[in-house]
């Protein structure tokens, strides 16, 4: 160290010198840090790093630690006869080293403990740039007291108040603080007074500016250490010789080192050199290492929390007591007051203060725990009243609630320990026998999901993540359950290490699971026949061809339509029609193989899939069979209904056709079996599928014909054979079309009807026939002109046909007996309930029914009774025989003869020669229809054929 020696003169003088002082004289040597005035600093050359943060404690210590050694090694020997700098080197170290640790610690904490170890580090720099000052003083002779360098000393002290004072503020309620603020003041009165009494008679005649100074360096030091050590307490610090604990006891060895410094020089001045200045440096390490490592907010052990409440407990009282001691004592030796005992009385003030803070506390406390006790009572009754509604609500949810806790010799990781009585609704177990037994759980989950199931279980323990799952139980009774489990983890008493539950809920799910099942089911089948639908046939389609490419077997569709089944189920009712698809479906199921799929397309129309075939006569086969069984009589309704259907079939082709070109294959087959004349079964060939392109095009060409009324009547005269004159006329269509010219009706009639589309075209022929009709009275003068219109099955089963003929009649002005409707003999066989009231309905307002093409169909006189029509006409086909074929001839005079017998009028379709004509009057026909009196003319060419036919025979007018 080195020694400025303050020599007291007798005189009251102070005289500043050097070395040993004469042993009249009393000499206080103030101790500092560094070299002798004699010696120049010699620097360590330490490069620091520019980003602290990259500094480690360790890194520090391993760097400065070994130096600082050195240099004490160096001044112990006194190298060079240089003791002072060695002893100014370590010294210096020691507060680099001290502001190193603290603040580069700083860089890696909260925002806190940032603050509390940056003020640490600032105390640490302050000593470091005291001692660089005390340097520059040895090394100009200025070597008086105080002097500036005693103001970096001391700052040390400041910054680590003010962090004391933030670890405590407002960790503490108030009345705890305020405490640890007195108990703080009384240790560092209590530390003043003891140190005043100890030197402060030899201090006395230095002047009161160099004694506050000089007392300070060990009161301050010593008072910061005692008070920290209350603060620390207080705040319940984890006792420990680290962090806050040991910056306060490199604090105290400082403080120490002051103190031993003065006893020293009270006998001499300590030399450099000396051993106590050897735990200054140590100290200033101490405090800086100790700052680096200071945290807050540690949980101490409870065992801790009783030996910090003891201590800190205690404290207090060691003041107290050695405030009082120090009272007595100097009572006894000193009958003067001075410092010493204002001081020590102050403790004692400072500690009835306290005591009445303490009694004014435990009043309000007292209170408040009589308002607390007030509302724990009133919380128990709370919870209790919560605990039972919650148990209501747990109890009343359609679900199962159930709380596991962790236990890994369980096969689920976890046992129940509460269960709700909903389980036995569930399962049928109680709830007591999943807590007696927890190993009945895992039990009772079903074999197929046991493994996945368990599995979640144990991730869901081991990862703390929610548990979500369905799997199958199976029940008490033997029953399969489908549940939806949902568990989440929590720890009860997470903060003293207690144990993990999982709450969890379980839903009964069957009856969902059965709806969500039924809806996939009902998305893949058809609602009304059971038979799986498009979407589903069109992916077996796929699949079977699939594995056709894979394992080279044949596979066929078949496309089945049912022929005029518009008929039935309009004529019948669409509840008759249902039940009559209902029957087909069952027929199909039962009539195919195993392997075999049958779906509903829709309507009425089904398909087959046939898969590992032996080629397509086997396909054929198939059809076949499924003919022959759909065409065994259907009772519905009263009525024994044969159902015919046309059959597509398509074979699969090479690898790389679609399963819609297969279905598109099969459906084009189909339409040419129905164009074949329905009841059969076709194979598909390419041509097909072109005609069926064609039939598409056609029949949107069709439909924008009658938006267009791209169509036009021809008219062919009805001839009455007694009279030779004109009785009425037949409308026959012709379609006007813009690209290829004037269609036949045979090109497009069978598509208007397959289609539908005949209903509009009728209607839109009817209309215009009734009012050329009226134009062609007028030419003629005879009102009894009629004109005849042929009216296909779907028209007459269409909802509302009748209205529109009586509309066509009424806006024409028509009588209904000028309307003639031809209908064919199969609309006659297929008659339903509909186009029955239809018929009747036409008859009845007065229109005129006849049978056109007779004795080409499937007759059946019952009919002629049923509707009572007005007459008939002979098809063609046997009036071409008439004159050459005794059948045709035997067939004509019997229709003759039938017709008279009923009353019914005749006209012979197909009358093209004198020869047909005169053996038709020889027989008694009433009408003639064909060549020999006109072709269909259209509308303009009407006028002429009626001038002519009034001035010229029958005979005649076609060559007119």
């Amino acid at each position: 160290m080195n020694q400025v020696q303050i020599a007291a003169h007798p005189t009251g003088g102070v005289t500043e010198v050097e070395g040993s002082p004469p042993r009249a004289e009393l000499s206080i040597g103030i101790a500092r840090p560094g070299p002798d005035a004699t010696h120049r600093q010699h620097g360590l050359g330490l490069v620091w790093a520019a980003v602290w943060d990259r500094l480690t404690i360790r890194t520090i210590l391993l760097v400065g630690l070994p130096i600082m050694g050195v240099l004490f090694l160096l001044a112990a020997v006194n190298a060079g006869n240089l003791v002072g700098g060695w002893e100014l080197a370590h010294t210096t170290l020691a507060g680099l080293l001290a502001t190193a640790l603290a603040l580069s610690a700083a860089h890696r904490t909260s925002d806190l403990e940032r603050r509390l170890r940056t003020l640490v580090a600032i105390g640490a720099a302050s000593w470091t740039v005291g001692q660089v000052c005390w340097t520059v003083q040895v090394a100009t002779g200025f070597v008086g007291f105080p002097t500036p360098s005693d103001i970096g000393y001391l700052g040390i002290v400041v910054p680590v108040v003010v962090a004391l004072v933030l670890a405590v503020h407002r960790r503490l309620p108030r009345a705890e603080e305020l405490a640890v603020y007195l108990d703080s003041a009384a240790v560092f009165l209590m530390i003043t007074a003891v140190i005043l009494a100890m030197y402060g008679n030899e201090l006395a005649s230095m002047g009161i500016l160099a004694e506050v100074v000089t007392v300070a360096y060990p009161i301050l030091h010593l008072a910061t250490a005692g008070a920290g050590f209350i603060v620390l307490l207080a705040i319940r610090g984890v006792f420990r010789a680290s962090g806050g604990y040991l910056l306060l006891v490199g604090f105290a060895v400082v403080g120490f080192a002051w103190v031993e410094w003065l006893r020293e020089a009270e006998v001499a001045m300590p030399p450099a050199g000396s051993f106590v200045n050897y735990f200054f440096p140590i100290g200033l390490v101490v405090v800086g290492l100790g700052g680096a490592r200071w945290r807050l907010g540690e949980v101490a052990g409870p065992r801790s929390k009783r030996a910090t409440g003891a201590i800190h407990g205690v404290l207090p009282f060691v003041a107290l007591f050695g405030s009082a001691a120090l009272i007595i004592v100097r009572d006894s030796t000193t009958p003067e007051m001075g410092i010493v005992d204002v001081a020590a009385f102050g403790v004692i003030v400072l500690a009835g203060v306290r005591q009445t803070m303490l009694v004014h506390e435990r009043g309000r406390l007292l209170e408040d725990s009589g308002h607390a006790r007030a509302e724990v009572e009133l919380a128990i009754v709370q919870r209790a009243e919560a605990d039972t509604r919650y148990r209501v609500l747990v109890e009343s949810v359609p679900a199962a609630v159930y709380t596991d806790v962790y236990d890994p010799d369980v096969t689920t990781a976890g046992g129940t320990f509460y269960m709700s009585p909903q389980i036995e609704g569930i399962l049928g177990y109680p709830p007591q026998a999943f807590i007696a037994d927890p190993e009945l759980w895992p039990k009772l989950i079903h074999p197929d999901d046991f493994d996945a199931t368990i599995a979640a279980y144990v991730d869901h323990w081991a990862t703390e993540l929610p548990f979500r799952g369905d799997y199958r139980m199976v029940a008490r009774d033997g029953s399969v359950v489908w549940v939806h489990d949902e568990a989440f983890i929590m720890t009860e008493g997470a903060s003293i290490g207690g144990r993990r539950i999982s709450q969890g809920l379980l839903v009964d799910t069957t009856e969902q699971k059965r709806l969500q099942e039924q809806l996939v089911h009902d998305a893949h089948h058809d609602p009304l026949t059971g038979l799986a639908n498009r979407v589903l046939f069109r992916e077996h389609v796929e699949r079977a061809m699939a594995g056709r490419n894979r394992r080279r077997r044949n596979v066929a569709v078949l496309f089945l339509d049912l022929d005029n089944f518009k008929v039935v189920n309009d004529s019948l009712g669409h509840q008759a029609g249902d039940r009559l698809l209902v029957e087909v479906g069952r027929r199909l199921s039962a009539t195919i193989r195993s392997t075999d799929i049958a779906a509903r397309q829709g309507g009425d129309e089904f398909t087959i899939l046939l898969d590992g075939i032996r080629g397509i006569e086997e396909a054929r086969a198939s059809a076949d069979r499924l003919a022959a069984e759909l065409g065994k009589p259907i009772a519905l309704d009263g009525r024994s209904i044969v159902v015919a259907v046309s059959i597509g079939i398509a074979m699969a082709g090479g690898p790389e056709m679609a399963a819609d070109d297969l279905l598109a294959h099969a459906d084009a087959a189909m339409y040419e079996a129905k164009g074949q004349g329905r009841a059969r079964n076709a194979v598909f060939d390419p041509s097909m599928r072109i005609r069926a392109t064609r039939r598409l095009e056609m029949e949107a060409e069709l439909r924008t014909a009658i938006e267009e009324q791209q169509f036009e009547l021809h008219y062919q005269p009805i001839v009455d054979l007694a009279s030779n004159r004109i009785a009425g006329f037949e409308a026959l269509v012709r379609w006007r079309h813009p690209e290829r010219g004037l269609v036949p009706p045979m090109d497009f009639i069978p598509l208007a009807e397959a289609s539908g589309l005949i209903v509009p075209l009728g209607k839109l022929i009817t209309a215009s026939a009734c009012r050329q009709l009226r134009v062609v009275r007028e030419l003629a003068g005879c009102d009894a002109m009629t004109m005849s219109v042929n009216v296909s099955p779907r028209q007459a089963v269409e909802p509302g046909f009748v209205a529109e003929v009586a509309a066509i009649l009424e806006s024409t002005g028509l009588q209904p007996s000028a309307l003639v409707i031809e209908i064919t003999e199969s609309l006659m066989l297929d008659a339903s309930a509909a186009s029955d009231g239809s018929l009747r309905q036409l008859r009845d307002m007065g229109v005129q029914l006849v049978v056109d093409d007779f004795g080409t169909g499937f007759s059946a006189l019952e009919y002629f009774k049923r509707f009572a029509v007005h007459g008939l006409k002979i098809d063609r086909s046997f009036i071409n025989g008439l004159c050459h074929s005794r059948e045709d001839t035997a067939i004509v005079t019997a229709t003759l003869a039938f017709a008279r017998a009923l009353g019914l009028s005749v006209t012979a379709e197909g009358v093209e020669t004198a020869d047909q004509l005169e053996r038709l009057r020889d027989l008694g026909c009433m009408q003639g229809q064909g060549f020999l009196f006109s072709r269909p003319v259209p509308a303009s060419d009407l006028p002429a054929l009626l001038a002519v036919a009034r001035l010229t025979p029958p005979t005649t007018i076609a060559a007119a």
